[in-house]
């Protein structure tokens, strides 16, 4: 876990969260965005491979709650599912996104092609035209990695782009109307 600032009174956050097996390959990470004022800001920038599912929700939940009962937002594909039940469910975190309350597994976002492809082309936007701030030398690595292959986006050849989806999962919410609302 590594903190680039304290939480601040008054002040928005948003946890967006990429769920692995943990078993040491691909790693579960979350970032943290103040999204107060512009140009937004990740605060926090979290990676662990080997990390379970069943554990991982306790630390989302724990330092979402430090940071101002941040909204979180979790990729709920494969065990992201497990995750987000469990702090929906059992960690009654309500601060939590639903994308649908109609069908099962509607706690947390589906990583679709086309969730993918919109949050890489905002986060893309949000780079370049300095509307984020990203301190986390982790994750600037990781962007510098991350490249289109055959129509999506993926880090190139053994590299990881876990800290990268959280951060296109980010830039995909704040393109909807949900982040509007």
């Amino acid at each position: 876990l590594r903190v680039f600032e304290d939480p601040q009174e008054g002040h928005f956050y948003i946890m967006t969260v990429d769920v692995s097996q943990g078993r040491g390959q691909d790693y579960s990470a979350f970032s943290i965005i103040d999204v107060s004022q512009k140009p937004f800001k990740q605060v926090v920038a979290y990676h662990n491979n080997k990390i379970s599912p069943l554990i991982f929700p306790n630390i989302i939940v724990k330092t979402a709650k430090h940071f101002n009962n941040a909204l979180l937002i979790i990729e709920n594909n494969g065990p992201g599912q497990i995750v987000c039940n469990s702090v929906y469910y059992d960690l009654e975190y309500d601060n939590t996104f639903v994308e649908s309350a109609l069908k099962a597994g509607g706690v947390g976002v589906t990583t679709t092609k086309k969730v993918k492809s919109s949050g890489a082309s905002n986060l893309k936007d949000l780079v370049e035209n300095s509307k984020i701030v990203l301190p986390d030398a982790e994750t600037i690595v990781e962007l510098s990695c991350f490249e289109a292959k055959g129509g999506s986006f993926q880090a190139s050849k053994s590299q990881h782009d876990d800290l990268v989806m959280t951060l296109v999962l980010f830039a995909w919410f704040v393109s909807t109307d949900a982040y509007g609302e």
